[in-house]
């Protein structure tokens, strides 16, 4: 049984999540995926929509371990907005 059964979506990628000792493998795997993700869903003819989902868990997973004021927490969330900021000047580039 999946909370998310691939029939539902047109592509994915599961990966194993549910360690929290694991503060990087899952975001790493999202991260490496997300581009061509990104490109697919841009590359759909007009008129046809797409929702892309990247699913991290590396903040949930160090806030649970350590809590948030851990030097792992500030390293992680300095790694979404770096994730957050490519996506964005993705996205701006893609609709200029």
């Amino acid at each position: 049984v999946s909370l998310y059964p691939e029939q539902r979506w047109a592509r994915a990628a599961p990966y194993p999540s549910l360690n929290v000792k694991d503060i990087d493998g899952c975001d790493d795997h999202v991260v490496k995926l997300l581009p061509e993700e990104l490109q697919a869903a841009s590359d759909l003819p007009p008129g046809r929509s797409s929702l892309v989902i990247g699913h991290f868990l590396g903040v949930d997973h160090i806030g649970h371990r350590f809590g948030i004021n851990h030097g792992q927490m500030r390293r992680k969330v300095g790694d979404m907005d770096r994730v957050l900021n490519k996506t964005i000047a993705w996205a701006e580039k893609e609709t200029a």
